[in-house]
């Protein structure tokens, strides 16, 4: 299924607001010293921002993987200026 422009904006907005949803949730656990639950809403929210990045640039769905190494390593590549770059074979 192919996405229109105004459907790939939506979601990536989508994703945006649900990973800084989920960084906030992870301040107050944090701050509540809940560790444990804190770590898991940081990958979550780190997962949301990555996934908007991918379907921003490619115009589609990432994998409906959860592990962010794995989609790191194979969409991705880290410039020697430590910035993350697109892939361009993927």
């Amino acid at each position: 299924m192919k996405l229109t422009r105004e459907e790939i904006d939506k979601w990536v907005e989508h994703f945006k607001k649900e990973s800084k949803e989920a960084f906030s949730t992870a301040e107050d656990l944090y701050n509540s010293k809940k560790y444990h639950y804190a770590l898991f809403f940081c990958h979550l929210s780190l997962e949301k921002a990555i996934k908007a990045y991918f379907l921003a640039r490619k115009g589609k769905f990432a994998p409906p993987v959860h592990d962010l190494i794995f989609i790191l390593k194979n969409y991705f590549y880290f410039e020697k200026s430590r910035r993350i770059a697109w892939r361009e074979d993927s």
